[in-house]
């Protein structure tokens, strides 16, 4: 994209004032940010996803061990497992978790 402006204003050089040219250029730049930006933002989106999943799936591996120990270590009836739960906080810019642990019977 970048080398695709800089041969679309060496091509029009001489045609243009400085500035015309010094506009194009600016124009030139701030489409280029614009798109930096918009790749950012779908790089940012995807990262958060790929977090989240890797999350999930940290938080189910570390319950399945819980349980594990659980069922070779308790030995009374009235719990039949335990594991952590994790809640992402709505009203937080920043991903943020709560975590608690809970008894099923």
């Amino acid at each position: 994209m970048i080398n695709q402006y800089d041969r679309t204003l060496n091509d029009v050089k001489d045609k243009w004032s400085p500035t015309e040219r010094a506009y194009i250029e600016k124009l030139f730049k701030a489409n280029i940010n614009e798109s930096v930006v918009e790749d950012l933002d779908i790089y940012i989106e995807n990262l958060e996803k790929s977090l989240m999943l890797f999350h999930k799936q940290k938080m189910e591996e570390i319950n399945k061990i819980i349980a594990d120990l659980w069922i070779k270590t308790y030995q009374g009836n009235d719990i039949r497992k335990i594991e952590i739960k994790s809640d992402i906080e709505p009203s937080s810019r920043n991903k943020s978790f709560n975590y608690r642990i809970t008894f099923a019977n």
